[in-house]
């Protein structure tokens, strides 16, 4: 803003005020204050609205729009299914055409849920874990719609001929027991759950580790019968690299701590640490 100047302001539109902040004679000064109290709530309006702006960026660390797109997005293989089959179009086979699209979507869903720690670590962007639990739900869902089109749309619910499949085949077993093992993460994904369980629900959770191979098993199975080893190898290469780069912090930590205690027993601690071992003198 430019300084007012030093001249009286003339006519009625004028201030009334002196450049020494003495008041001219004849000035109206309620009016002064009017104008002053107007621009000091411009100031306030203005400064409101680009903190409400952002205020939810602020608490949640995420933009607005980006939960609701990777909600959009993650339902896109299911709209896209139900359009295919609308218009005929899942070829020639379509329950295999189904149910291999939705446990090819159950385990990216899985893949893009363990991918957000390592890229987490990597971009320090901490409010990325806040996705975590909606990807990890979206691979649940698509996990169990995979089973319920096997159960229907092969055995037409028949659970007895469907369970005596399962113990039959080995890739089924496979990824039955992921199935199982997921439902309760899924169950216990809640804020009120994570409350509950205290510490036990990081180890629970821990199953991800278990359920992961198993998965990458049923779809390496699966495609043996065809000798198709290519999605499953790139799959299964994708989740190793993902499951790995959770060694890398614990890794450093055990290295430094070993370097740590090299130093302290021979005797070349930093002056810091002795002087905490030895007291003051």
């Amino acid at each position: 803003m430019t300084q007012a100047p030093s001249t009286p302001a003339s006519g009625p539109g004028g201030l009334g005020v002196r450049a020494g902040g003495a008041r001219r004679p004849g000035a109206d000064p309620e009016g002064a204050g009017r104008a002053d109290a107007s621009r000091a709530g411009a100031r306030r309006a203005g400064a409101g609205a680009g903190a409400g702006a952002g205020s939810a960026t602020r608490r949640t660390g995420l933009p607005t729009w980006l939960k609701p797109l990777v909600f959009a997005a993650a339902l896109l293989p299911l709209a896209r299914l139900v359009a295919l089959g609308n218009a005929g179009g899942l070829g020639a086979n379509p329950v295999e055409f189904v149910t291999h699209s939705t446990g090819t979507w159950a385990l990216v869903m899985l893949c893009l849920t363990l991918a957000i720690t390592p890229l987490r670590r990597l971009t320090g962007w901490n409010a990325l874990i806040r996705l975590r639990r909606m990807l990890g739900l979206f691979a649940f869902f698509y996990a169990l719609l995979h089973f319920a089109i096997f159960v229907w749309l092969e055995h037409w619910f028949d659970l007895g001929a469907a369970l005596a499949d399962v113990i039959e085949r080995p890739f089924i077993m496979a990824g039955f027991l992921a199935l199982l093992l997921m439902t309760p993460l899924a169950v216990t994904s809640t804020q009120a759950m994570i409350r509950r369980l205290g510490r036990n629900w990081q180890a629970l959770h821990r199953l991800i580790y278990v359920i992961a191979p198993l998965a990458i098993l049923h779809f390496w199975w699966d495609k043996a019968g065809k000798n198709d080893f290519f999605e499953p190898a790139v799959y299964g290469a994708v989740v190793a690299i993902l499951l790995l780069s959770r060694l890398v912090a614990p890794t450093r930590r055990w290295l430094a701590a070993r370097a740590r205690g090299r130093h302290a027993l021979s005797g070349h601690e930093p002056e810091q640490a002795r002087a905490v071992q030895t007291g003051p003198t």
